[in-house]
């Protein structure tokens, strides 16, 4: 008996000390959810001018549906082929260069200034439009990529 009263004494010092201790919460940043992990195009909608959205997903080559776009956190940024390539003589990487979000974080600009817009950023989910010039109106482009 004295021995259970013994072993008991530290046991719930030990309970006491981790039901105290405070966990620490991380908050991942900006380049971190871009970074983790690699991204596949999951829808992608267009507008011209103030016009309504259209669905652009179902005309984009599958060839292209499956590309995978990369980010790393050495500033470089690469499109893969992914598993079916749209020419079997092309290179697997489709596109590559670097990459850097702008002073506030709101955008993505890579090689060649092509900024990306981002409208969610998290663990989950990239969502980036980019708009230009298409004719004699504007042109406005939705992406939205997942892990």
């Amino acid at each position: 008996m004295k021995f259970i009263k013994l072993m008991g004494i530290p046991l719930v010092l030990l309970i006491g000390y981790t039901a105290c201790k405070k966990s620490k919460t991380y908050t991942k940043s900006k380049t971190d959810l871009l970074t983790q992990k690699s991204w596949k195009l999951a829808a992608a909608r267009s507008k011209h001018d103030n016009g309504n959205w259209e669905d652009i997903f179902p005309f984009i080559d599958s060839c292209r549906r499956d590309d995978v776009l990369n980010f790393s956190i050495s500033s470089f940024y690469s499109i893969d082929e992914g598993l079916s390539k749209c020419f079997p003589a092309d290179s697997q990487i489709v596109a590559s260069g670097s990459w850097a979000f702008d002073s506030n974080e709101s955008q993505i600009v890579l090689t060649g200034n092509q900024i990306k817009s981002l409208l969610i950023l998290s663990e989950d989910t990239l969502k980036y439009s980019e708009t230009g010039p298409s004719g004699w109106s504007t042109y406005t482009a939705e992406y939205t990529y997942i892990h």
